[in-house]
């Protein structure tokens, strides 16, 4: 179980550093069409990454 806390602390450190990165980009640029599509591949990083993580849980118990 703390393996899988520490994991989920990892993830939510990531998604906060990313939104400081989407305001960084926004202020400075205002390069909307880059952040648009650097979203849609965070997004399905994140989803790859929640799946393998859910995964290996479920292969551990």
């Amino acid at each position: 179980m703390d393996y899988w806390r520490n994991k989920l602390n990892l993830f939510y450190l990531l998604l906060f550093l990313l939104l400081l990165d989407f305001n960084f980009f926004d202020n400075l640029f205002f390069a909307f069409s880059i952040i648009s599509t650097e979203a849609v591949f965070i997004f399905l990083f994140f989803f790859f990454f929640i799946f393998i993580s859910l995964i290996n849980v479920n292969y551990t118990n």
